[in-house]
């Protein structure tokens, strides 16, 4: 074979690559118009059924009567009253959880100066000034209560 003879078959092979990208990109083309079509012919029924519609039932925009406005109001209000009234009960109980914790409070604030005043004795007893006084510095080295501890540190 020589130089010609396959220039010649390299033409033919892009020839039907070419055919073949042309046909894929027409029928592409072919099925979104076809899918167009659809959507066109179904709109354009469309004003065909609402126009009958219309005609055999034209009630449908008359406006409402003020006894069903009523109703929807009454409606309404009961709901709005149930919410209140579920709105009271829980604030009635947060009322009352409030007041237990105060209660809670006061206890435990009497039941530390109970504590203070015992471990303050513990030290007296000691013959040591109790830690909580601000003129005598707590060392930090040493966290041990020495009224318990027996070695003093």
């Amino acid at each position: 074979m020589n130089a010609s003879e396959k220039r010649k078959l390299k033409r033919r092979g892009s020839k039907g690559t070419l055919i073949i990208l042309a046909l894929l990109l027409a029928t592409s083309g072919a099925l979104r118009l076809g899918d167009g079509i659809g959507i066109a012919v179904a709109r354009a029924a469309a004003p065909v059924e609402e126009a009958q519609t219309s005609q055999s039932s034209p009630a449908l925009n008359c406006p409402i009567p003020p006894v069903a406005v009523a109703e929807a109001l009454s409606e309404r209000e009961a709901r709005v009253l149930a919410k209140e009234t579920a709105l009271e009960d829980r604030l009635a109980a947060l009322a009352l959880a409030d007041q237990a914790i105060e209660i809670r409070l006061v206890k435990l604030a009497s039941a530390e100066a109970k504590l203070n005043e015992t471990l303050a004795r513990g030290w007296r007893i000691r013959g040591r000034p109790f830690p909580s006084d601000r003129s005598v510095p707590i060392d930090e080295t040493k966290r041990c209560c020495s009224f318990v501890c027996d070695n003093g540190t």
